[in-house]
């Protein structure tokens, strides 16, 4: 401990400069190439409405398949769908589809294509007549939405208090889920908290974000949201993702897992692992790719600046980033406190504030117990990231000379939006970790290290191995890692890391190598990446 103290206090005052850092990232989509997009905007005008139901293309017009019909290159639908379409919202304007029940007979054999331009329709009605921002109600269930869409169609001329984006969405996921397609309410792109739906069908995800149909030739998920993303030019870093109001999934875009590198932020327990008595010289922490910078030590505060790198399918290429804050650690008996405060600014008016503090045991023998409460909150024009957490868990560390076993548990809960329709936040279940590092010494200055660990979060779950070797002037750490979803919007992951640490004197140099394969029902999608970068310490 006296050795690791030491460099410790060595590493809060010197002088940190990342040399290098380059990501080489490879897409395994259809021939590796960005899906096409097919974007469809419906344009309601209600002046043209008719009073005549038998003027059908002012019916039709009114309602968006008039101009839809009038497109030379008309992805979804024939003349007869078009028909069958309007048909089916005439009846229920005039009664003779009159329940919700008789509305899925009809609508439940409906093509794919024909479900998703209905789900559209029916979703900008709602928008143009019941949209209220000051709406506090909840969401309609099944057939009181139906009556609602009756209600609008025999007076269009109205507007009602019916919901805001969230409720709309959760309506919308509600019935398509109802019409057998695989269907969330998510929340991003436009900012933080607009709603929209995303449907899994067998071929292919879709978006509908009320009058607007967005398809790409893939089912991975994230994908298709980057893509609609670029689509709207906002800079989004995550989704959550909700069913009968309830959350399910969050997904933190590649934007957010980049920006989250550079600020050094770990939202899940493995930034509480780190502080594991067995894990002070353990090198399972890889050297994850992170945007070049430039960051320097000042007795216990720092800075950072860098360009953070955008995704090529985002709207924003760069982004120049600073980081400041302070960051110290504390000692009495055997408990230690390391807090950390710091803020970040950035192009496109972004920026926001870490607040982080860990307090542990370090016992050298038995049990130790670890805690620890972080919480963030980024903006850029509107909200663009959050995250606040309470974190605790335990360990028992067996040591005999230099060989360490040491079993441990961790559970987090963290803040999520526990009603979706009225927004309401409070702590659920985060995510479990549980697993043992064992580290022995084979001979003069060389260790053997190994750390199986399951996590489950409510989404997947995780079984993650490393192992590595240590010497005087060498490190090399190999691991992979499985994970199976337990939600349907969350796809099988595989990926293995290989990195590789030397040091001379003052000088760290480090690489790393990341393969991740994605598997969204069946379709394979590779990821590869190097990085190069190391550190340089100036007493």
């Amino acid at each position: 401990m006296m050795n690791t103290n030491r460099k410790i206090k060595k590493l809060s005052n010197s002088l940190k400069i990342g040399l290098l850092s380059l990501s080489l990232l490879k897409v395994g989509l259809s021939a590796d190439e960005i899906p096409p997009v097919v974007t469809t905007t419906y344009n309601y005008t209600l002046d043209n409405y008719s009073n005549d139901l038998n003027a059908t293309s002012s019916y039709i017009h009114l309602f968006g398949l008039g101009g839809f019909a009038r497109s030379t290159n008309n992805p979804y639908l024939t003349d007869t769908e078009e028909e069958d379409l309007q048909r089916l919202i005439c009846n229920i304007r005039e009664n003779k589809t009159d329940s919700y029940s008789d509305f899925l007979n009809i609508s439940s054999s409906f093509s794919e294509d024909k479900k998703t331009v209905l789900l559209s329709l029916i979703g900008d009605i709602l928008y143009f007549q019941g949209h209220n921002t000051e709406y506090s109600g909840n969401s309609q269930q099944s057939n009181e939405l139906f009556g609602t869409l009756q209600l609008f169609l025999q007076n269009p001329q109205n507007k009602y208090s019916k919901g805001r984006c969230n409720h709309f969405a959760s309506s919308l996921e509600s019935i398509s889920n109802d019409l057998g397609i695989p269907t969330a309410a998510v929340t991003g792109i436009k900012n933080q908290r607009h709603a929209f739906n995303v449907l899994n069908f067998e071929k292919e995800a879709r978006i509908i974000d009320g009058e607007m149909i967005l398809t790409a030739n893939t089912k991975n998920i994230e994908k298709i949201l980057e893509l609609y993303q670029r689509e709207n030019g906002n800079l989004t870093f995550e989704h959550s993702f909700f069913e009968d109001s309830k959350f399910e999934y969050r997904l933190i875009t590649q934007d957010g897992k980049n920006f989250l590198n550079f600020i050094d932020y770990d939202e899940s327990l493995n930034s509480l692992k780190k502080n594991l008595i067995s894990s002070k010289e353990n090198i399972s922490n890889y050297f994850d790719e992170s945007p070049p910078f430039f960051k320097i030590n000042c007795q216990d505060f720092f800075g950072k600046i860098g360009k953070f790198q955008s995704t090529s399918f985002s709207p924003t290429d760069e982004i120049l980033l600073f980081q400041g804050g302070y960051k110290n650690e504390f000692t009495f008996r055997k408990i230690k406190l390391i807090p950390t405060v710091s803020f970040v600014v950035g192009d496109n008016e972004l920026s926001g504030e870490v607040l982080d503090l860990t307090i542990n045991t370090f016992n050298k023998m038995g049990f130790n117990a670890y805690s620890r409460l972080t919480g963030n909150s980024f903006t850029a024009s509107s909200r663009l990231f959050d995250d606040a957490s309470a974190n605790v868990g335990i360990s028992y560390l067996f040591s005999h000379k230099e060989n360490n076993i040491e079993p441990y548990l961790f559970l987090q809960s963290s803040l999520q939006v526990k009603d979706f329709d009225t927004e309401k936040e409070g702590f659920g279940f985060g995510e479990l970790k549980t697993g043992v590092n064992v580290s022995f010494l084979l001979g003069k200055d060389i260790y053997f290290y190994l750390n199986p660990d399951y996590s489950k979060k409510l989404w997947e779950d995780s079984f993650d191995t490393s192992f590595g070797i240590r010497t005087k002037f060498v490190k090399l750490n190999f691991g992979g890692s499985l994970s199976k979803p337990s939600y349907k919007f969350c796809p099988d992951k595989v990926e293995l890391k290989v990195n590789v640490s030397t040091f001379y004197k003052v000088l760290e140099v480090r690489a790393g190598y990341k393969y991740k394969r994605d598997d969204y029902g069946g379709e394979i999608n590779n990821y590869s990446s190097f990085t190069l970068g190391g550190v340089l310490y100036l007493n």
